[in-house]
């Protein structure tokens, strides 16, 4: 890198000026890294075990320790693994945990039942 000799003026320009650079940076590695919304024909898409991870954002133990758990649906070929993203998908909708207000709907509605 060429080296810079910045007067304390053009300090607060250089430095709005990185600052610009770090956030298109940011932008990039951010839409590089984005998950494509998933559309139901691609639901019955087969998945490989790296891909799978990613998807799920585990680690290889942890996804192998859920697989030998039998936690996530799997299909296994040989040594290989392999999954569905439809059933990924439920697997990662079965953990949702229902908000407060969700609850208190719940609630609210069994007790007009019970009247």
């Amino acid at each position: 890198m060429a080296e810079m000799k910045l007067t304390f003026e053009q300090l607060p320009i250089e430095v709005a000026r990185q600052g610009e650079i770090l956030d298109r940076i940011i932008d990039l590695l951010r839409t590089s890294n984005q998950k494509p919304i998933l559309q139901d024909s691609n639901s019955d898409k087969l998945l490989v075990f790296g891909e799978a991870c990613q998807y799920l954002n585990l680690s290889k133990p942890t996804l192998y320790r859920k697989v030998s758990n039998r936690e996530i649906p799997h299909i296994k070929r040989g040594r290989k693994l392999y999954f569905y993203v439809s059933e990924l998908n439920s697997y990662l909708k079965k953990g949702k945990r229902k908000s407060l207000d969700e609850i208190q709907e719940e609630a609210s509605q069994f007790k007009e039942k019970r009247r």
